[in-house]
């Protein structure tokens, strides 16, 4: 079973990429191909669109935003705890990365009437620790604006890699701005290091 508030995959495989799949000569025993995740539909799209759009209530003007905000940070930890207990570093979490689901109240305890859940979703650098390792420093890459210290200067990859990003999460939620907006990485890099 998938954590709820983690986007579960539906089904998954590999599909035939490009034009051509079909190749003959020295390219035939090399097929590209496409790995594919489908995941459940979360029809209110990501946490940054309704943020940028003060859209689903999110707007510092709401009376109920600090309520909200609250609510989808608390799917938001609950949703990294449990890939923490798996031993899983997302490594790029991030309001674009956050998916909101309507459901009803009665479907989900943590909702208390907002009548949508914030789901963690895109695992593409995700990586799962070796048993008995505390990092990853395999060459993962996430976006500079959330990365911590360690990650920009030496790519190592933990669990405090994704509080890091966490807290740059609710810094944007609770201002309703980007992180280090208009900067390039190397300069968010600077500022950060």
């Amino acid at each position: 079973t998938t954590y709820d508030s983690c986007t579960g995959p539906v089904d998954f495989g590999v599909l035939p990429s490009g034009p051509g799949t079909r190749r003959s000569g020295a390219s035939a025993s090399r097929r590209r191909v496409m790995t594919v995740i489908v995941q459940e539909f979360c029809e209110r799209g990501t946490l940054r669109d309704a943020l940028d759009r003060s859209s689903h209530g999110l707007d510092l003007s709401h009376a109920d935003y600090f309520r909200r905000v609250l609510k989808l940070s608390l799917d938001v930890a609950n949703g990294m705890k449990h890939l923490s207990a798996l031993g899983i570093v997302h490594a790029d979490l991030k309001a674009a990365n956050i998916l909101l689901q309507t459901v009803s109240s009665r479907h989900h305890h943590s909702t208390e009437g907002l009548g949508m859940v914030a789901k963690v979703a895109d695992f593409g650098l995700a990586q799962v620790l070796p048993s008995g390792m505390s990092e990853v420093t395999s060459g993962i890459h996430g976006t500079a604006s959330h990365m911590p210290p360690e990650a920009l200067a030496g790519k190592r990859f933990s669990p405090a890699t994704d509080v890091f990003s966490y807290g740059v999460l609710l810094w944007e939620l609770l201002t309703q701005a980007n992180a280090f907006q208009g900067q390039a990485p190397h300069q968010v890099a600077e500022a950060v290091l």
